[in-house]
């Protein structure tokens, strides 16, 4: 768009807007080149040229599958070096990973370890029964940096990959940013406002798409559409786009011109269409106590409050607390039916830092059972992070730095997705009843 040509702009404001466009413009070079070194690209590009199979080990988000080598899949299934376990069901299961194409002398990848836990007995397929109804975790907190998009994908490739049960999860982005969509679908252009995928906020906009919003088949169908498959095949993510901002003020015009309107029906109405094909629905919310946050903690069955342990956080989430005190009677009156669980999770614990172990240990004397187990802070998850995964994409045999710096950090973080297991396994009452 020309501005100078149809306003009458000062000098200043010309080289203010000059400054800015150079400014974001910058940053979206930066982020392409983070995104390109994701995805391997060069890598790729070469190693196909030469091997037409090379990309065999690559998801449909672009990553690569996860990979396991011998000594790392002999600890999955719990078994000693020299075992002749491993091999028997390898070859029971058709599987050559002593020629396997993504590297390595002995290599499975993600779904051929599954397999083979499947058949070992420590992988189980998850089916719910009639009265187990999908479990929606709602991630939220005001404060910037709190954690929220961290604790999201953390727990969504946590327990897609770790859980002992094959749960069908879904993550649905509701943050315009596209943090969460950028680090789980790499090959998504979520800064592009003409995107070439269906976002949420397509879906929960009428008149974005060319569809009949009013048809619920065909709605359904666009819906289950818009959820894209990653790098594990028991999790899909509803991208979000920087368009995705108009929610908010289609939601205030609605409810100008119709009184019974609500933010939450639209994001509900979505879910509906979608809670028999996912066992988990994870919601990353923006920061901010707005339209699309106040629906996401509207339809959520479970409440996660990501916070680290500092003074400004606590008293930040504390304020956060008390807004929502007040907006929950608004939600009461709209006929919420009160959350399963309310949970605060302490995130990027500091175990070196004396000051941080305090508000840490105050949050868990203070509140016991309202608090999770924390996340440590880690250099691992810092550094698979920049190359846009988590620290459960890979396996310590790939990570860049020392092997028991990435495993020190998954052994610590599979802790609390322990801890979650238990929470989904209450939800449901997976237990033994006496």
């Amino acid at each position: 768009m020309d501005l100078n040509g149809k306003l009458n702009l000062t000098e200043k404001a010309i080289k203010s807007r000059n400054i800015i466009s150079a400014l974001a413009g910058y940053f979206r070079q930066q982020s392409k080149l983070v995104t390109d070194r994701a995805l391997f690209v060069n890598e790729l590009a070469s190693e196909r040229e030469s091997n037409p199979e090379a990309d065999v080990n690559i998801a449909p988000n672009g990553k690569p599958y996860r990979t396991y080598n011998k000594t790392e899949m002999l600890k999955e299934l719990g078994l000693q070096r020299g075992s002749r376990q491993l091999d028997n069901l390898v070859k029971r299961l058709g599987l050559d990973p002593a020629n396997s194409p993504y590297g390595g002398q002995w290599t499975v990848n993600l779904l051929e370890r599954n397999q083979i836990k499947e058949a070992y007995g420590l992988l189980e397929p998850f089916e719910r029964a009639g009265g187990q109804k999908c479990a929606i975790f709602g991630i939220s907190n005001l404060k910037g940096g709190s954690g929220k998009t961290t604790l999201s994908t953390l727990l969504a490739t946590g327990l897609a990959i770790e859980s002992r049960r094959k749960f069908r999860i879904a993550v649905i982005d509701l943050d315009p940013q596209g943090t969460a969509t950028r680090i789980l679908l790499p090959n998504v252009e979520v800064g592009n406002g003409n995107a070439d995928y269906v976002s949420v906020g397509d879906l929960l906009v009428e008149e974005r798409l060319e569809i009949d919003y009013s048809d619920d088949e065909q709605y359904k169908e666009v819906v289950r559409s818009a959820f894209l498959e990653t790098n594990a095949d028991n999790l899909k993510v509803l991208p979000a786009n920087i368009a995705d901002t108009d929610f908010e003020l289609q939601s205030k015009h609605k409810a100008i011109n119709d009184r019974s309107y609500a933010s939450f029906k639209p994001l509900q109405r979505l879910i509906t269409q979608i809670e028999d094909d996912f066992d988990l629905i994870i919601i990353d919310t923006p920061p901010a106590l707005n339209e699309i946050c106040i629906a996401a903690h509207f339809v959520s069955t479970h409440l996660f409050i990501p916070l680290r342990a500092s003074e400004n956080d606590r008293d930040s989430t504390g304020k956060y607390l008390g807004g929502f005190e007040m907006l929950y009677d608004l939600m009461l009156a709209y006929g919420h039916q009160g959350y399963e669980e309310i949970k605060l999770v302490p995130t990027a614990i500091d175990r070196r830092s004396s000051s941080e172990l305090e508000v840490e240990q105050s949050l868990r004397l203070g509140l016991m059972s309202y608090v999770t187990e924390s996340i440590a802070a880690s250099e691992a998850i810092k550094n698979t992070n920049k190359d846009l995964n988590t620290i459960f994409d890979i396996s310590p045999s790939c990570y860049s730095g020392k092997n028991s710096t990435c495993e020190s950090a998954q052994s610590s973080s599979l802790v609390f997705i322990r801890s979650i297991e238990v929470i989904l396994s209450n939800y449901w009452k997976l237990g033994v009843h006496i």
